[in-house]
């Protein structure tokens, strides 16, 4: 492909080398539901019962200074913990769509942001995480090569890596400060999202098809070619946000606070069965929005 930069650039760009982050892997679904995925199976564990139902059409997820934000149809953005219920909505951001947030290593935030639809106009700008405000926008450069940039990450010597989803579906550098597109390479693949551990390794989700209809699958990016390596099925139908967090705090078994998982607790957590009064209850122990056979296992695994 013409257009596109030599692949020795992109391997000194995007090159992978050591950097401190957390080691838990977090994908988010379409409808709102955080995940932790098996970094060498792709399962997925949930996590946290699910965003309320304003909170639909996820594009992103960035986990930063003790909050996962994640951006939704609409240019909405969310701020949220593992706490159900913690959520806290920042407003529209401006923008049609908030196709991708990543964390720069000084704690900013840089979205890639949309002007027209879902497709188009792409530009990089910086998210206020206070009330959602995206400022300092700076349109791409190159529109052939980033006119829809699905997932961003800075890589762990600083460069601002970029996924265009399709036509072409390719993995480029962008300056946030100018917009100009560097060395990229071209992907076999519809990627959603991107993110990089911390011994350097790059993670992506592929959605198979840029409508996002296919199975999410987990792979690995080699920057300086593009070859993608499948990791397995995150079996999900539809992922588009992933980020590395945190591991996700235990839960305490005990309900009634009284130092003891005994029959006390046991008595409420049956009184609470079923679904969880607007999506959060106490004794929905794996946060998955029911009290079921699943949080029970977990109280008698805890009982005494």
């Amino acid at each position: 492909m013409s257009r596109l930069h030599s692949l020795a650039a992109c391997a000194l760009t995007c090159a992978v080398s050591l950097s401190a982050r957390a080691e838990t892997l977090y994908g988010m679904s379409y409808d709102g539901v955080l995940y932790a995925l098996d970094t060498s199976t792709g399962a997925p564990t949930q996590v946290r019962a699910q965003l309320a139902a304003a909170y639909q059409s996820c594009d992103s997820l960035e986990y930063s200074d003790g909050w996962f934000y994640a951006s939704f149809q609409g240019g909405r953005i969310v701020r949220f913990g593992f706490t159900c219920g913690d959520e806290v909505d920042l407003g529209p951001s401006g923008f049609p769509w908030i196709e991708a947030i990543a964390r720069r290593a000084d704690g900013t935030l840089v979205v890639a942001a949309s002007q027209n639809n879902d497709v188009g106009a792409e530009s990089i700008g910086i998210l206020n995480p206070v009330n959602g405000d995206v400022t300092n926008i700076v349109a791409s450069t190159n529109q052939a090569i980033l006119d829809d940039m699905d997932a961003i990450a800075f890589s762990p010597r600083g460069a601002l890596c970029a996924i265009n989803l399709v036509a072409p579906s390719v993995l480029a550098t962008i300056d946030p400060a100018t917009g100009a597109v560097g060395p990229a390479v071209s992907l076999n693949g519809a990627f959603a999202a991107m993110t990089w551990s911390a011994t350097g390794t790059l993670f992506a989700l592929d959605i198979q098809v840029g409508s996002c209809n296919g199975m999410t699958t987990l792979k690995t990016i080699n920057p300086s070619n593009g070859a993608a390596a499948l990791i397995g099925s995150t079996e999900i139908t539809c992922m588009a946000g992933l980020t590395f967090g945190p591991t996700p705090p235990s839960v305490s078994a005990d309900l009634n606070g009284d130092g003891h998982v005994n029959a006390s607790d046991l008595a409420i957590l049956l009184g609470a069965w079923g679904p969880c009064a607007a999506g959060c209850c106490e004794a929905d122990l794996n946060g998955d929005g029911t009290v079921n056979a699943s949080d029970l296992a977990i109280l008698l695994g805890a009982w005494g």
